[in-house]
């Protein structure tokens, strides 16, 4: 099947990088399956985002992207209460079960709405985000559309559906880009944004829940099951929670200490240097997640799958980067004007170091997510977001976004030497801590 797909040379190369899972559940052609369906699917979405960017930065002003990237920041600072650490227990649970699955749709989607309560809260009886409230309906959808859509979407990943989520992420970016076209051209503000991440999400939603549809259906809930999400929300609440803040924390401080022009600025970079990390992590990540929960009683596949999708990650972060800057520079400036192009690549140089520096980072993280050592993942998270702040408060009053960049940069790779020391799979003879067991996950 898969040699009617794709070269014969190609799927060789890729088979004799992923090799038979210890679970014997995934080959080799499965995992070359796998990624090369997600891959592809991020690719394509990835090229639809670069166009949607494209018009979106010609029609809209920097201040309307600031705006965007503030109501994004509140939905996920507002989505730490969503996340008490099911995430993590479907994702490490051995064996798949219908309670476990429906228990985890029930928690995320009751969340949701006490994060909706949450963001009600904040926009309308405090003085901090006045400018979103124009904006609340939309703001409060997308959170409604994510946390009912979490469940399948984990479920899927745990059963390697990846050539149907390709499908489903090739359609939301699809319906993205014409959204963003046809909205971006009529209201020529932040509601162009939001009504197409609205849409997106929606799409999303109902081609994962088509996919997935067992979460919806009621079944017994054994004490069993409540006590194993218990275990889990005891010691990974905390961490999810940190997780959360220190994604919103480069909006946050550059909101706060650098004011709307160079929020904007840097949120219109923010854009474009996200499809360089969608690129490079979020084409493999769940595919990454699955097999180093896989093969994580398995020392030597472990760390040779982390030094192959690190290979992968970075490959994608570089592709990507020249990519983008051939788009913009050459492309962009004979199409949209040189101040345009200008405009946009004003930051870039200060972004690059981070687009390379994040992806590896990242691979750590979902490595110690998969394998049941969220300890080395909070300290991962706390250590990267107390860097950040502490050179941000320095950097960004003085230098603006530039100055954000380069806290962004030092901090990264300052987390990244600490995760080195920490992770037993680059010291083979360190004795790595079996995390799964004092939880008491179900063999």
């Amino acid at each position: 099947m898969l040699s009617r797909l794709t070269p014969v040379k190609w799927t060789g190369c890729l088979r004799q990088i992923f090799v038979l899972g210890p679970s014997g559940k995934t080959d080799a052609g499965g995992r070359v399956a796998s990624i090369l369906y997600y891959s592809s699917s991020s690719i394509y979405c990835q090229l639809i985002r670069l166009m949607g960017v494209l018009v979106t930065t010609l029609l809209i002003p920097a201040k309307d992207f600031g705006i965007y990237a503030s109501g994004l920041m509140i939905i996920g600072l507002c989505n730490m209460l969503r996340d008490l650490g099911q995430d993590s227990g479907l994702m490490s649970l051995p064996v798949l079960g219908w309670p476990y699955i429906r228990l985890h749709f029930v928690v995320s989607c009751s969340l949701g709405l006490v994060s909706c309560f949450a963001l009600s809260g904040s926009i309308w009886l405090t003085p901090w985000f006045i400018d979103l409230r124009s904006y609340y309906l939309f703001l409060v959808s997308l959170i409604l559309f994510e946390a009912s859509y979490h469940t399948p979407q984990i479920v899927a990943q745990r059963r390697f559906r990846f050539r149907e989520m390709a499908v489903v992420e090739a359609l939301a970016g699809t319906v993205w880009l014409t959204g963003t076209f046809m909205i971006s051209v009529w209201l020529r503000d932040v509601r162009a944004l939001l009504v197409a991440s609205c849409l997106e999400s929606f799409t999303r939603w109902i081609g994962l829940l088509y996919l997935e549809p067992g979460c919806l259906k009621s079944t017994r809930i054994p004490r069993s099951v409540f006590a194993y999400f218990v275990r889990y929300a005891k010691i990974l609440t905390a961490q999810s929670w940190v997780q959360h803040f220190s994604e919103q924390l480069d909006v946050l401080l550059l909101r706060y200490l650098a004011g709307p022009t160079e929020l904007g600025n840097y949120s219109r970079l923010r854009q474009i240097i996200g499809i360089s990390f969608s690129l490079s992590v979020r084409s493999v990540d769940r595919v990454a997640s699955a097999n180093y929960s896989a093969e994580q009683q398995h020392e030597g596949l472990l760390r040779r799958s982390l030094a192959q999708f690190l290979i992968l990650m970075l490959s994608g972060a570089i592709t990507a980067l020249t990519g983008i800057y051939f788009f913009v520079v050459v492309i962009g400036k004979h199409w949209f004007g040189a101040e345009w192009s200008s405009g946009l690549m004003q930051l870039w140089l200060w972004a690059i170091p981070f687009c390379l520096i994040r992806p590896i980072m990242w691979n750590f993280n979902v490595l110690f997510q998969s394998t049941g050592r969220p300890q080395l993942l909070l300290l991962s998270v706390i250590a990267n977001s107390l860097f950040l702040i502490f050179l941000s408060a320095l950097l960004v009053p003085v230098f603006g976004a530039r100055g954000l960049l380069s806290a962004l940069t030092t901090s990264t790779l300052a987390t990244l030497i600490l995760q080195s020391l920490w992770s037993s799979e680059l010291h083979p003879f360190r004795k790595r801590t079996r995390f799964g067991q004092l939880l008491g996950i179900p063999n």
